[in-house]
């Protein structure tokens, strides 16, 4: 390559993010200092999971030049040490997300570097880092407050003394993960939860409580029913993933109990959770409307009843079981998982072909559903746009609106629709009532007597435009408008009588003048 194309190429501005997924093989370390050196301030971004290459030197370096990352993944890079983790966060004080798992160099004092320089940090994945503790972990989430997402699994130290403060430190925590911690115990977790170091989860008010929304405790051999119960308590409210695999200490109670109260639980891994049977199965399918995926792999105990009745409705509630009816509120058996599109069933040996022709119904079933609905949804829309929507605007009591206002707005625009004390009084809606109202000749002498008024009522106009009142010239306009108008319609009906007289007074006199009764029979 020529050396022109190769100082573009390291030219700072375009390497805002360093992803080495495809390259962390044959990438080699020389190769990634210079990258990181020539992005200098420009990087935001340095994803080297899996570079066991990457020396402890060109992280410093990196580190060193880059000051505004604020996304570093060092998952499996096993040369790096602690010391250059420790320089890492002096250098880096914008980080927000950071990724040691599996790191073996990582211990408290590491956590402890952290807390001091890196106190804005949002997500850190210490997993499987088997040299930290609940101590550690403690200072660490004391300044490190703003933490969302936390990753401690295969921490086999936690101590069940620590757990409490680790709770009330992370007031904005949503995810935490404990997943392969061995020593943790209901007391720890209860601890945790609570915000107290107490054996029952009713005696403390604060912790990380209602806040959570994925909990990880697989492999956490050492809880028992008690620990699904403080979950329920204090998780009820956003928890949506929780994983139990091989929890071997839980069973249909407890896991009833949870469903219960976790109502919107979306992803619940049960693998290896041996003691489950279909009564649990059953309160999942009234308690979880939300739940998508599900893990029952090694689950002996499930039978296709169990799995159809979180696809379907119950058909028949009554012929639950005694255990289940006493568990569960019969009112919610036509409930069922609506949801539900992922199930494992490795290892179930009690699942036959019937389970799956089942799940295919379901599924066609649905889509049609949907479709319809959309179908359903098509035709409204259609409804809508078909439907004329007319611009109107209302303005009564607006003492400062006048009839030559409205009429010259609705001559602008015909499809305005306007809402005044004088829509009902225009000319062209009001004639075809005159003429009903006045019709007949009886009419026409009281119309006569009218047009005198209106007569004396021109005269009278001058007093009235003497008097300083908005309101009383606007009605009398209108009565005047309504006058002329009854005026026009007299005299047209009365010339239209005299032409009719004066044909008829015609005949009369040539059927005298000939004196022929001809005449007057023709009349």
């Amino acid at each position: 390559v020529c050396r022109s194309w190769r100082g573009i190429a390291m030219d700072g501005s375009l390497w805002k993010a360093i992803d080495t997924t495809r390259f962390y093989k044959t990438i080699k370390d020389d190769q990634l200092r210079t990258l990181g050196t020539a992005a200098s301030g420009f990087l935001r971004y340095a994803n080297f999971r899996g570079c066991a290459q990457l020396s402890a030197n060109s992280l410093c370096a990196i580190a060193e030049h880059c000051p505004n990352i604020e996304r570093l993944n060092l998952m499996g890079c096993r040369s790096i040490t602690s010391d250059a983790i420790a320089d890492v966060c002096m250098n880096i004080p914008l980080l927000l997300h950071l990724d040691l798992g599996g790191l073996p160099s990582v211990n408290n004092h590491t956590l402890q570097t952290i807390a001091v320089y890196c106190r804005s940090i949002q997500t850190l994945n210490l997993a499987w880092c088997k040299q930290i503790s609940g101590s550690g972990l403690t200072k660490l989430t004391r300044s490190c407050q703003e933490l969302r997402k936390l990753n401690i699994s295969g921490c086999s130290n936690l101590e069940d003394r620590w757990m409490p403060m680790i709770g009330m430190n992370l007031p904005k925590l949503r995810e935490l993960c404990l997943n392969g911690c061995s020593s943790l115990t209901d007391r720890g977790l209860i601890g945790l939860l609570s915000g107290a170091n107490a054996p029952t989860p009713q005696t403390a008010p604060e912790g990380l409580q209602t806040r959570l929304v994925y909990l990880g405790l697989s492999h956490c051999n050492l809880l028992t029913q008690e620990a699904l119960r403080a979950i329920s308590h204090h998780c009820s409210r956003q928890l949506r993933r929780l994983e139990l695999s091989n929890c071997e200490n839980f069973g249909d109670e407890g896991l009833v109990h949870l469903a219960q109260h976790c109502t919107r639980i979306r992803l619940l891994d049960l693998e290896e959770v041996t003691t489950l049977t279909d009564v649990s199965l059953r309160a999942f399918a009234m308690y979880l409307p939300k739940l998508e995926r599900i893990c029952l792999s090694y689950c002996e105990n499930v039978t296709d009843q169990g799995v159809m009745r979180m696809l379907r409705p119950a058909s028949n509630p009554t012929t639950l079981s005694t255990t289940t009816t006493m568990m569960m509120n019969t009112e919610a058996a036509s409930q069922y998982c609506a949801k539900l599109v992922h199930v494992e069933l490795d290892n179930c040996l009690l699942i036959t072909d019937r389970l799956l022709l089942e799940f295919a119904n379901v599924l066609e079933e649905r889509k049609a559903a949907a479709l319809e609905r959309q179908k359903e949804r098509e035709r409204k829309r259609q409804e809508l746009a078909r439907r004329p929507i007319r611009p109107t605007i209302q303005v009564f009591d607006c003492r400062n609106i006048t009839l030559a206002g409205v009429e010259a707005a609705q001559t602008r625009s015909p499809s305005l629709v306007i809402r005044s004390y004088y829509s009902w009084s225009h000319p062209s809606t009001s004639a075809p009532a005159t003429s009903a109202l006045f019709g007949g000749s009886g009419a026409t002498e009281g119309m006569d007597g009218e047009g005198g008024d209106a007569d004396d009522d021109d005269d009278d106009d001058g007093d009235v435009d003497g008097i300083n009142n908005n309101s009383s010239q606007t009605s009398l306009h209108h009565l005047q408008l309504q006058q002329q108008h009854l005026q026009q319609q007299l005299q047209r009906r009365s010339r239209a009588a005299n032409l009719l007289q004066r044909a008829r007074l015609g005949l009369v006199g040539h059927a005298g003048g000939g004196g022929s009764r001809e005449g007057c029979t023709i009349l």
